[in-house]
């Protein structure tokens, strides 16, 4: 099932059928490589390879560049676009807005499906129910 990138370093922004978020995969293209330059290459990981994932509504949008770090989420909340990802944001109840990052530094921002968003961050709840249980 694909998923729509808001932002995020060098991957193809929108929804695409080569991001897809499943139970044992996260595949996220790059916007230009690959073949010729034309063919943006895949980047795939394991839901366990999400290290952080907080999801965004309409009111904490302005606040996520600036606790996540991201230059390219603080752009768009700033620039034209602000409006724009404001409104996919606050939009359907059964998806949700996630701030992403990956074990490699990579982060993103995309809106999933309820089950997407379940399936990555899963392993994230338990590891955090396990910390609370060992303190």
């Amino acid at each position: 099932m694909g998923f729509t990138v808001l932002a995020g370093d060098g991957l193809r922004i929108g929804k695409h059928a080569e991001h897809m978020a499943t139970a044992h995969l996260l595949s996220l293209r790059k916007d230009k490589g690959g073949f010729l330059g034309i063919v943006g290459t895949a980047h795939h990981y394991k839901p366990t390879d999400v290290v952080e994932a907080e999801e965004v509504d309409a009111e904490s949008f302005r606040s996520t560049g600036a606790t996540v770090g991201w230059g390219l989420v603080g752009l768009a909340v700033a620039g034209p676009l602000g409006a724009g990802l404001g409104a996919i944001i606050g939009g359907q109840k059964n998806e949700k807005t996630l701030a992403i990052k990956l074990n490699d530094g990579r982060t993103f921002l995309g809106v999933f499906s309820a089950k997407q968003a379940r399936n990555l961050t899963t392993h994230l709840k338990a590891k955090a129910f396990e910390e609370r249980a060992s303190a």
